[in-house]
C-alpha cells in the first residue's frame, strides 16, 4: 500500500481495458515502481507518527 501509480493504472485499465493497461505498464510501469521503491513505505495521504 501506499505505492504511487497504483490508481493511475487501475484507472488506465478501467479507460482502455487490459490492452491499455499492458500498454500504459509498458510506457509507465518501470518509472513507477522506480519512484514507488525510491519513496518511503508511508502513504503521504496518512499522517505520519513522528513529525519532520
Amino acid at each position: 500500500m501506499g505505492r504511487p501509480g497504483i490508481g493511475s493504472a487501475s484507472a488506465a485499465r478501467r479507460a482502455g481495458g487490459p490492452k491499455g493497461f499492458e500498454e500504459f505498464v509498458a510506457a509507465r510501469g518501470p518509472r513507477l515502481l522506480r519512484i514507488a521503491w525510491l519513496l518511503p513505505p508511508s502513504a503521504p495521504c496518512e499522517p505520519s507518527p513522528t513529525p519532520r
